[in-house]
């Protein structure tokens, strides 16, 4: 089979989804990119299991195709490898594999795959399935990653995407800054006007930060009327400078409801890496210690953690 002899499916709204394909035939690996790339997909390629997870690691994949028979580093072993991987955990993988005996299909399911294509293959075939598993994904995560009540993604999915900030600033030598917002005075203000009005709160102020921060950032309610933000490529000086830019115009923002203003405010601390942790788990508790210190100093401020000077 070549391009001349195939008719490209056009996917239906792809997404620009993006496709890793390890294939450690030339040819065969021109065919799937052409196929995948005609039908709309953003395409990356690998030649063997050890490239894949480089690019696994350091790069968002939406969904990976994968050879089974290759050099160093068989489809099978690659598939339990990006399984362990931060970023390869939840990833959609289909085996497309001229081995379709029934214990190879057994196997790579068994390994960790999702679906199984043999060769030869059918391109409409082929993108159909792609395009099915991106969707079917996409619910799940969706599901699984936002909060309900303010559409923000939630703790679980924030774990995650700082947890591979880490890993991927640790290796580019990059600086970041991790915020943690309270709203101020919250359960007051559950107990004076109810918690329907409290709930308006918090969403109130998720709709504000999806519509106010840079589009690089990224948002999450941690929990509770706690909401925390991962700025990229940002020091401690920038990160002051655009939170209290934020928190001042939250300030000014009323919550409108039933021909009522409700002034809300919001109280901020915020850690840099690596300065002041190399991890996840230290970074939060910076965050958090300067998120108390601006509590104690009065809410509706900002504080950047600095560490105690020693006795």
């Amino acid at each position: 089979m070549t391009e001349d002899d195939i008719k490209f499916p056009m996917s239906p709204a792809t997404g620009n989804s993006k496709i890793l394909v390890v294939e450690d035939s030339p040819q065969m690996l021109n065919l799937i990119r052409t196929i995948l790339m005609r039908s709309g997909f953003e395409v990356t390629t690998a030649t063997n299991g050890h490239e894949g997870l480089e690019l696994i690691r350091s790069h968002d994949v939406d969904l990976i195709i994968s050879d089974i028979m290759m050099p160093e580093m068989d489809g099978f072993e690659f598939c339990r490898e990006v399984r362990m991987t931060p970023r390869g955990d939840t990833v959609p993988f289909i085996f497309l594999s001229a081995k379709g005996g029934m214990q190879d299909k057994m196997a790579g399911f068994e390994g960790g795959a999702d679906d199984y294509i043999t060769k030869p293959f059918d391109p409409s075939e082929l993108v159909m399935r792609v395009v099915a598993m991106l969707k079917r994904t996409s619910r799940y995560r969706m599901e699984a990653y936002t909060d309900s009540l303010t559409g923000l993604s939630n703790r679980r999915y924030f774990d995650k995407k700082l947890a591979e900030l880490v890993s991927l600033s640790h290796r580019l030598k990059k600086v970041f800054c991790l915020a943690i917002l309270d709203i101020d005075l919250f359960k007051d203000f559950n107990d004076s006007y109810g918690h329907l009005v409290g709930d308006q709160v918090l969403i109130h102020l998720g709709k504000f930060l999806r519509q106010t921060l840079r589009e690089s950032d990224f948002s999450a309610r941690f929990g509770g009327e706690e909401f925390v933000i991962i700025l990229p490529d940002t020091n401690r000086d920038r990160a002051l400078q655009l939170m209290t830019r934020m928190r001042e115009t939250f300030a000014n923002t009323p919550l409108q409801l039933d021909g009522r203003d409700y002034r809300v405010t919001v109280s901020i601390g915020v850690s840099e890496y690596p300065d002041d942790g190399d991890t996840a788990r230290e970074l939060i508790k910076c965050a958090d210690d300067a998120l108390y210190e601006s509590k104690t100093a009065g809410r509706n401020c900002v504080t950047i953690y600095s560490k105690k000077a020693e006795a």
